[in-house]
């Protein structure tokens, strides 16, 4: 008897699921795997798993320029944060250099830098 843990990419799960219908015992077990992506065959890391890599990584991937706190709160209940952590994200953002705070007040907003500005 064997047991089997493998990754398979979202829209073939449902084709690997009833492939496995017959086949083994018991209910398989499934759930998303955030910060993966698979290269030549193998799944690798997207980011070193930081929240404040995966916050840089979320720039890259939509191409923002800017953002603003509202969006902030919005993005963090989608990596299992709570709203109220979006200050602090975009304080240690500041802190790392990856966002510049422009305006004040209501207008407030960040502008994304570019990475080459980026502390390390």
């Amino acid at each position: 008897m064997f047991k089997v843990d493998l990754f398979c990419d979202d829209a073939k799960l449902g084709a690997v699921l009833q492939a496995l219908v017959g086949k083994t015992i018991g209910k398989p077990e499934y759930y998303p795997v955030a910060n993966a992506h698979a290269v030549n065959g193998k799944v690798k890391a997207l980011t070193n798993g930081s929240l404040l890599a995966e916050f840089s990584m979320q720039f890259q991937k939509k191409n923002l320029t800017r953002v603003t706190i509202a969006d902030v709160r919005q993005w963090m209940p989608t990596v299992g944060r709570g709203e109220h952590s979006a200050y602090a994200l975009v304080t240690k953002a500041l802190e790392a250099k990856i966002l510049k705070k422009k305006g004040s007040g209501k207008q407030t907003y960040y502008e994304v830098l570019p990475q080459q500005g980026r502390s390390k």
